[in-house]
């Protein structure tokens, strides 16, 4: 799962992409629609290159990946920030074997402190 995450004065906005080629600009047509200032009809457009995301920039956006100009196809990497005229996103890669994992961390962690708890209890009955 690909997505990009858009921090606003008021709250944090993660806009989950759906399938590559995705057009990204102000027009109503773009998967990923954007209406801050700088932001085209057509921004860019994000797709898969070799089973790596790239942005492909158009032609009058100012579009930057950490800061630089992006004027050809860029492969985006996890953490990249990237900016589509005013606004700015964090292009996030979730693995599908490690969307569950927190949860499954925790769980775990869980079972081991009950044990552990029950293995004390247990030691202080029958001493």
């Amino acid at each position: 799962m690909i997505s990009f995450r858009f921090a606003e004065p008021s709250r944090t906005l993660r806009a989950q992409l759906g399938s590559l080629p995705l057009k990204v600009g102000r027009s109503p047509q773009c998967g990923l629609v954007l209406e801050q200032p700088g932001v085209w009809d057509d921004h860019c457009e994000l797709r898969l290159a070799n089973g790596l995301v790239e942005l492909v920039p158009g032609a009058k956006s100012h579009t930057y990946i950490n800061g630089e100009l992006v004027q050809s196809p860029t492969r985006l990497r996890n953490g990249d920030a990237v900016t589509f005229g005013g606004a700015v996103g964090i292009f996030e890669v979730a693995s599908p074997n490690r969307r569950g994992l927190r949860s499954r961390e925790l769980t775990l962690w869980g079972i081991l402190a009950l044990v552990s708890l029950l293995e004390i209890l247990l030691l202080i009955r029958f001493r």
